[in-house]
């Protein structure tokens, strides 16, 4: 897709795109990103792919998901920081866990890292990007370009084996 083609789409997606992160933001807090700001980079990461980019129908999807994603990462990013350097309502101490509690954190962390490591890299990929990510199935596909029905065989085969691999692990030890 040339740069005039891209413009054309760009100008006809960008009110769809404002008045979807419009709703999605509608509930943001200050500080967080702008519906401009998402429209702008969803457009930007279309234009990163824009040579793979098919039919208007499946661009404009491509795009609201893309959106959808961003703003749901703006959200995510800034209900995680404090409102105020000095705000004396934050209490740094509330979100520490015990010093069990962590040690029994990193440890389960290592395992599940270890034992994804074990699988098949399209299934370690396709149950991390479910799992620790938390994409649909349909965002996955779109990601990878593994059709849904393959992606369902890889997770219920990657589960499988991890749920093999941890049994064997705990069975050892």
């Amino acid at each position: 897709m040339d740069i005039t083609g891209f413009n054309t789409l760009a100008s006809q997606l960008r009110p769809r795109l404002h008045e979807a992160a419009s709703r999605w933001l509608a509930e943001a807090p200050r500080g967080c990103d702008t519906p401009d700001d998402v429209v702008q980079d969803t457009l930007l990461r279309l234009w990163a792919v824009r040579d793979t980019l098919k039919s208007d129908q499946y661009i404009e999807a491509l795009a609201m998901v893309a959106a959808r994603h961003i703003a749901i990462d703006a959200l995510r990013r800034s209900s995680s920081r404090p409102t105020g350097v000095f705000d004396d309502r934050l209490d740094p101490e509330a979100n520490l866990l015990a010093p069990d509690e962590a040690a029994d954190l990193s440890i389960a962390e290592a395992l599940a890292s270890q034992l994804l490591s074990r699988l098949p890299d399209r299934q370690a990929l396709v149950v991390k990007m479910r799992h620790a990510d938390g994409l649909e199935l349909a965002e996955i596909a779109s990601l990878t370009g593994i059709s849904e029905g393959n992606i369902r065989t890889l997770l219920t085969r990657g589960r499988q084996r991890l749920r093999q691999l941890y049994e064997l692990s705990t069975a050892l030890s």
